[in-house]
């Protein structure tokens, strides 16, 4: 038989496993990683390097020098390194048994840059109720999510549920279009995985055991035999893309409708200020700006005298100082995005920048701050003051009937009288 079956690469799994301190030692690690690829795994990255993920307790030796793999196999990539793992590997040799640890087991050893992600997270019928709810909010609340849109009283139709489910035999689509559910549609850095580690694993039992913090262990009653029913969150960026259509669609169908999305998840504007440290590196932040989806419609240099620096920071007579003593010049950027003002405090990061580096590295704050003083970057959170800072900064630009995308570039670029943009 010459038949080859291609397999799909969408269909492969990811998952980590790391080699411990004791196997390596004992040499073992050259033949750990053979007979991963000879069950069919394919190696996506490896490092070798003493074990620093305090937060990850492994039951292994992680005393010493690891070997820490990302691998790539089948559909059942979990189950076959369960049942390769008794006889076949090292017993100092870890693998992440479900999706959930895999997520958690990458971001720890493998961290990733991340950018601003949306996904869907909704809560079954049984569970929608004020008590639960309150968890749910409190929750994506703690680990800052932006909530674009909610719906505490979602009648899914089944077409919706469906289109929902449609890579997922395992949920019961009547079960979820049976009564009223909640549904979320979410943003922050690195939103999808984040959202499945919010989630947690997937029965009742090991969420409560192992990620007691997690949706499906705060919410899931004795009577639950399988958390997974009772939160559903994307998996992928591809599949938030297409959740979020299927949430939104009002007639029930389930098919994207572009006019839908935008009317739920309304494009809105934001001002940002680049204080006079990271004014020579303006095109890196405008591109990690359009990195996290921000369309940048124009920029203006902005010279502050003391009494103007006065005027913007009126709380703050230390920065005041110091913008208006730094070469006087700022750079402002005129931004927009789907609830710009949200996503835009998620991605500033905290005010210190040394605070931001150790809990929010991936914010631009960590990235261009230096100190509390000079943090690198302003920018006004609500729409009174984003309203003023248009009218004082972009006086050509009106921010309720100013278009998204290149055309809004085009028309600002056109009206500006000596515009940076």
């Amino acid at each position: 038989d010459n038949t080859i079956t291609i397999m799909s690469i969408a269909s492969f799994v990811e998952t980590v496993v790391v080699i411990g301190a004791s196997a390596v030692r004992r040499g073992q690690v050259d033949a750990t990683v053979e007979r991963i690829k000879e069950a069919g795994f394919l190696l996506v990255d490896r490092h070798q390097k003493p074990f620093q993920a305090s937060g990850l307790d492994l039951p292994i030796d992680t005393n010493g020098v690891v070997v820490s793999l990302v691998v790539k196999g089948p559909a059942d990539a979990f189950s076959v390194l369960a049942k390769i793992a008794p006889t076949e590997l090292d017993e100092d040799v870890y693998f992440s048994p479900e999706t959930y640890f895999a997520l958690r087991d990458r971001a720890a050893l493998f961290p990733m840059p991340q950018v601003l992600e949306r996904t869907v997270v909704l809560v079954h019928p049984a569970h929608n109720n004020d008590e639960q709810i309150a968890v749910v909010e409190r929750a994506l609340a703690d680990h800052d999510f932006v909530v674009l849109h909610s719906d505490k009283d979602a009648k899914l139709s089944p077409h919706q549920v469906a289109s929902l489910f449609m890579h997922d035999d395992e949920k019961d689509p009547a079960d979820w279009s049976s009564g009223a559910a909640a549904v979320y549609v979410v943003e922050r850095l690195g939103g999808v995985a984040h959202g499945q580690l919010l989630a947690g694993p997937n029965t009742v039992a090991v969420a409560r055991a192992r990620a007691p913090q997690s949706l499906r262990a705060l919410l899931a009653s004795a009577d639950d035999e399988d958390a997974e029913h009772v939160v559903h969150v994307s998996t992928s960026v591809e599949n938030a893309e297409h959740d979020i259509a299927a949430v939104l669609s009002s007639d029930g169908s389930g098919e994207r409708k572009e006019a839908e999305t935008s009317k739920a998840l309304p494009v809105t504007h934001g001002v940002v200020l680049l204080l006079p440290d990271v004014v020579s590196e303006w095109h890196r932040v405008q591109y990690e700006l359009e990195r996290h989806g921000f369309t940048i419609i124009a920029s203006e240099r902005v010279y502050m005298s003391k009494q103007r620096a006065s005027e913007y920071f009126p709380l703050d007579d230390a920065l005041a100082a110091h913008v208006s003593a730094s070469g006087n010049e700022l750079k402002a950027l005129l931004v927009s995005k789907a609830c710009a003002l949200e996503t835009l405090r998620v991605v500033l990061g905290p005010d210190d920048p040394e605070v931001a580096r150790q809990t929010h590295p991936e914010s631009l704050r960590a990235k261009f701050g230096t100190d509390a003083l000079r943090n690198g970057l302003r920018a006004p959170l609500d729409m009174s003051s984003t309203r003023r800072y248009v009218r004082d900064l972009f006086p050509y630009a009106k921010i309720d009937t100013v278009p998204v995308g290149h055309r809004a570039i085009d028309r600002v670029m056109h009206a500006a009288p000596d515009g940076d943009a």
